[in-house]
């Protein structure tokens, strides 16, 4: 058996994009049968968001099973998925025309997973890896809405953080570097040739 102070030591030892929260003193409960909770535009009567929350009975919720949002006509313009507050499976984003916006998988193990977005033409503008909250880790890469590659770079923490390459829409390097924690660093090489 574990005492809290046990629990806690554990929680401090994992990755930010993998913390578990230590349980509320009174845990939600999945009851049998909940009904999801609908959210509808007042004048049209249209759905916009339906999800299932569970209550702890202290004034806390937690989201369970699948979250869906709509646009004010309808179409669907997020999906979501969660297992007791967790986020869970592949979640979906659409642009107000239907055409997908973004996908982020979360990887059963709390690890980073593949998130990408797109452009509203549907040409894939970014992609890499990125933990439950967005923040994104890895090696990125962004294109143009034409589909050509405009840059790509390492991220760590949410930030740039390593080399980063920049290309004009023929495909030629244009600017070449490095950041740390979000800022410039050292020198970069500019199309020119030059130095700064």
């Amino acid at each position: 058996m574990l005492c809290a102070g046990s629990l806690l030591v554990l929680v401090a030892c994992q990755p930010a994009w993998h913390r578990i929260p230590p349980p509320p003193a009174t845990a939600p409960q999945r009851p049998a049968g909940h009904a999801p909770e609908i959210e509808k535009d007042p004048d049209s009567g249209v759905v916009l968001a339906r999800s299932v929350l569970l209550h702890d009975g202290e004034g806390g919720s937690v989201r369970d099973g699948q979250e869906e949002t709509f646009w004010g006509d309808g179409t669907p313009r997020s999906s979501r998925g969660f297992e007791i507050g967790v986020p869970t499976g592949t979640w979906f984003s659409w642009w107000p025309s239907g055409v997908l916006r973004s996908e982020q998988e979360h990887p059963a193990d709390g690890s980073p997973g593949r998130l990408r977005f797109f452009h509203p033409s549907g040409e894939l503008r970014a992609e890499g890896l990125a933990g439950s909250g967005g923040s994104r880790v890895g090696v990125w890469r962004f294109w143009r809405p034409d589909g050509s590659l405009e840059k790509t770079g390492a991220y760590r923490r949410g930030q740039e953080d390593g080399p980063w390459e920049f290309f004009d829409p023929a495909g030629r390097t244009i600017a070449k570097g490095s950041y740390e924690a979000g800022a410039r660093v050292g020198v970069w090489a500019l199309d020119s040739g030059e130095e700064q």
